[in-house]
């Protein structure tokens, strides 16, 4: 049997974390016996997941050992912000026949994530509106002085960060050397759909998006990944877990060219 590509494996561990039952809130208290009381800690969602399921995220982390935590961090921060183009101004009689269901199935398509950086660097330079926006815009974007805005495709599987495109050009992929010592099985993950490739039907998911890496058995076939688009991947696949941790922002058509303009 040919051993499963670097995306398959990673797409079938994905749906299996991202389909764990979450235990209910008196099932996690009764396994977690603190000594103290913390607030924060109690809300966290990964507290919820079963401890037979716990494996899996770990492998995850094993995989991405720089990446997953700071992911994580990025969503308890409220740093990712989910972008709602609203054509609402546009009144056309397509619109108009489309009507309210058809507004909403755009919004649910929405794949365009914001996310800040969480540790911005050292600027002397005064804080000012960006492109198409005001001060007061930006601060409901989450952005301060000195840091830095990433735009997130997950559809097109693209960050527009250092990171990721550093990541796009190595010979071998952060982590994904790894992946000769997952063992589907004893994780208690389905085989992988090898059939499952880039721009196939819209329902099938993959990780890599439409993009082609990960595809080959081939040294340096991994697909690349930055700690913005593990973000906005988690939250968007794992919503009953990490999706209340994404703000949603509804903007037109000229701010969302300021934001791209300004990144």
């Amino acid at each position: 049997m040919p051993l499963s590509t670097p995306r398959a494996v990673l797409t079938a561990l994905f749906n299996r974390i991202t389909t764990t039952p979450l235990l209910d809130e008196d099932e996690t208290k009764q396994d977690h016996k603190p000594r103290y009381t913390d607030s924060k800690a109690n809300n966290n969602p990964l507290r919820r997941v079963p401890i037979s399921h716990r494996h899996l995220i770990i492998t995850l982390h094993v995989l991405f050992p720089e990446i997953v935590l700071p992911a994580l961090d990025l969503l308890d921060r409220r740093l990712v912000t989910r972008l709602i183009l609203d054509n609402s101004h546009v009144k056309t009689e397509e619109r108009k026949e489309d009507g309210i269901a058809g507004k909403k199935e755009n919004e649910e398509k929405s794949e365009t994530y914001l996310v800040t950086s969480a540790a911005p660097p050292p600027s002397r330079r005064k804080k000012h509106p960006t492109s198409g926006g005001n001060a007061a815009e930006d601060e409901g974007l989450g952005v301060a002085s000195g840091q830095r805005r990433y735009i997130v495709h997950l559809q097109a599987w693209n960050c527009t960060c250092a990171a990721f495109a550093f990541s796009s050009v190595q010979d071998v992929q952060v982590g994904l050397d790894s992946l000769e010592i997952v063992d589907l099985d004893s994780l208690g993950i389905p085989e992988a759909n090898e059939g499952v490739a880039a721009g196939e039907a819209n329902e099938v998911w993959s990780f890599g998006g439409m993009s082609l890496d990960g595809t080959s058995q081939t040294e340096g076939g991994g697909v690349p990944i930055c700690k913005h688009l593990m973000a906005c991947l988690l939250a968007a696949r794992w919503t009953a877990a990490l999706g209340g941790y994404v703000t949603e922002k509804r903007i037109g058509v000229e701010e969302m060219a300021g934001i791209v303009a300004d990144v």
